[in-house]
């Protein structure tokens, strides 16, 4: 669903995107680490992939490590986000108060 999978995905593109949606779904309680992969067809029959999965698994660990790292990355300027956010609502919360303060004087 995540990917959009429709079933006019070539055959390698299904096969990344199941494989992607197993490693995904690990996260959740009773889906172990281990994976079985097999392509089943009514004229190849059943074709065991054990061998495929070190490749998958090769090239699933890799983008994983690319997005983790750019994520890193990003973390900076989102932190400098959040400080320039912060500091202007600082700055909304002093004036807010200083105005408050201020007609207090005035009519007191």
């Amino acid at each position: 669903m995540f990917e959009k999978h429709c079933p006019s995905n070539s055959y390698p593109d299904t096969l990344f995107l199941t494989y992607v949606a197993k490693r995904r779904a690990e996260v959740a309680p009773f889906v172990g680490k281990d994976t079985d992969l097999c392509l089943i067809s009514l004229k190849d029959g059943y074709v065991e992939l054990s061998k495929e999965l070190d490749a998958l698994k090769n090239v699933y660990d890799n983008i994983i490590g690319k997005a983790e790292r750019e994520t890193a990355e990003l973390k900076i300027p989102i932190q400098n986000i959040m400080i320039k956010a912060q500091d202007e609502l600082k700055a909304k919360e002093k004036k807010y108060w200083e105005e408050k303060i201020r007609k207090w004087e005035l009519s007191g």
